[in-house]
């Protein structure tokens, strides 16, 4: 198997509290000369992200209700509708651990 076809099977990431934006750059970079499928990043780089990836057939992610997941189903719901709205592509949502635990399935999401 192709290296190019290899690494359109795995998504980067640079999700880390503290990350820089040279560190989005240089990951968005990696990302875009591998070819992997998508990108993630902190809601606060969708708008680097993509200037990074622009071109690269790369889509961009971020997250929500990162780390923990404890926010509510409408918190995550404007969550999600306002990074969709900055441009990102995919969004990787975090669950609700305790209340998957506690079986509060109106909670769950």
């Amino acid at each position: 198997m192709k290296v190019a076809n290899f690494s359109k099977l795995f998504d980067h990431s640079i999700v880390r509290p503290q990350a820089t934006r040279a560190e989005v750059i240089a990951a968005g970079e990696t990302a875009a000369r591998l070819k992997t499928a998508s990108l993630t990043v902190q809601p606060h780089y969708i708008q680097l992200g993509l200037e990074v990836l622009r071109g690269s057939g790369v889509l961009l992610g971020t997250v929500v209700g990162f780390p923990h997941g404890n926010e509510t189903p409408v918190m995550k719901e404007f969550q999600a509708k306002t990074v969709m709205d900055m441009g990102a592509q995919e969004i990787d949502m975090v669950m609700n651990i305790p209340a998957l635990k506690n079986g509060e399935q109106d909670l769950f999401i």
